[in-house]
């Protein structure tokens, strides 16, 4: 069974996607914010990372930068932002996809 970190400071966005993907058969770990998914994320392993841009004290991509010091991690960023430069910064900074 896979294993999904979601990362979101949005209590109802992390429901959300618990609830979906717990009834597709993913076993879901969920982060606050993006201490939190460090934190979780040195001590388990997951196969793949779902993380928000917009958090507050550290971004998404400082996240995922942080993320990828510990060890090497699949990320897809949930995002809102739309700009060109926001997806070219997110894929440099080794995110695989956007949602």
């Amino acid at each position: 069974m896979a294993k999904i970190l979601v990362v979101d400071d949005e209590k109802l966005i992390r429901e959300m996607i618990y609830k979906y993907a717990t009834h597709e058969g993913f076993d879901v770990v969920l982060a606050v914010d993006g201490r939190d998914a460090i934190d979780k994320f040195g001590k388990e392993d997951f196969d793949v990372c779902i993380i928000d841009i917009m958090m507050p004290d550290m971004s998404g991509y400082d996240t995922l930068k942080k993320m990828r010091e510990i060890k090497e991690v699949h990320a897809i960023f949930l995002t809102a932002l739309g700009e060109e430069y926001d997806r070219v910064y997110g894929f440099d900074v080794g995110c695989e996809d956007y949602v």
